[in-house]
């Protein structure tokens, strides 16, 4: 159950549509992967689950599928046992995500590089955020989210080798018919901005917005060099 809670945190993205201290949680396919009781033949995640005296998850908006798009659930962890979670989870070996991994190395079709050593301070460095926490349940929920989304990634490094020069990601991603690109499963574009900036290390940033104009220019100067174009 632990670990299943991890990987949902780990793949939660910074998204205004979700409460404060809640993630999205895949019920249905978490008790399949859990298992039954021999006997009587119940679900022990539904058990586990019968009574908030015995459920590590408080269900604060239930899942649905209806005409072939599904919703996850939205879920908090239950406040009787939440320090002794994050505990658990912070001290949890991490292991990968086999069918998202699967998924990603048989689909990827773009690599990113990163910096591991980054990676490895910025867990240690939230795994002490977290202990010694005095902001808030919020922000507590929040870095905690951020290391288990910082371990995984670490489990889906691979080595420098004859393709990239150093450690990198692979990643998937699709082109939406707005003619956006979007990245999926743990893609860094959908990561917090806190674990994508430790994961790619020293970067060089830039303000595309800011930018616009002058870019928009260059390209117009390039169909037609004797175009005038004034400073801004």
């Amino acid at each position: 159950m632990l670990r299943e809670i991890r990987s949902a945190l780990a793949l939660n993205r910074s998204t205004v549509s979700l409460r404060s201290n809640t993630f999205v949680f895949a019920q249905h396919a978490v008790s399949i992967a859990i298992g039954r009781l021999l006997k009587p033949q119940k679900y022990i995640y539904h058990i586990m689950q019968a009574h908030e005296s015995t459920s590590m998850l408080i269900e604060v908006q239930k899942g649905h599928s209806k005409d072939g798009s599904s919703k996850l659930s939205e879920m908090r962890l239950n406040t009787l046992y939440e320090d002794l979670i994050m505990e658990e989870l912070m001290n949890l070996h991490m292991e990968a995500n086999i069918k998202e991994l699967e998924e990603i190395e048989e689909n990827y079709n773009y690599t990113v590089c990163v910096d591991r050593d980054s990676l490895n301070s910025f867990v240690e460095k939230t795994k002490q955020t977290i202990k010694t926490n005095d902001k808030g349940d919020k922000y507590k929920a929040q870095s905690l989210r951020n290391l288990a989304a910082a371990q995984q990634l670490l489990t889906m490094v691979h080595e420098a080798d004859e393709t990239n020069d150093t450690a990198y990601l692979r990643e998937r991603w699709e082109m939406a018919d707005c003619g956006r690109i979007y990245g999926h499963g743990y893609s860094l574009q959908r990561m917090t901005k806190e674990v994508r900036h430790a994961a790619l290390g020293e970067c060089h940033k830039y303000d595309f917005k800011a930018c616009a104009y002058a870019i928009m220019a260059s390209v117009a100067h390039a169909v037609n060099p004797t175009l005038k174009i004034a400073s801004v």
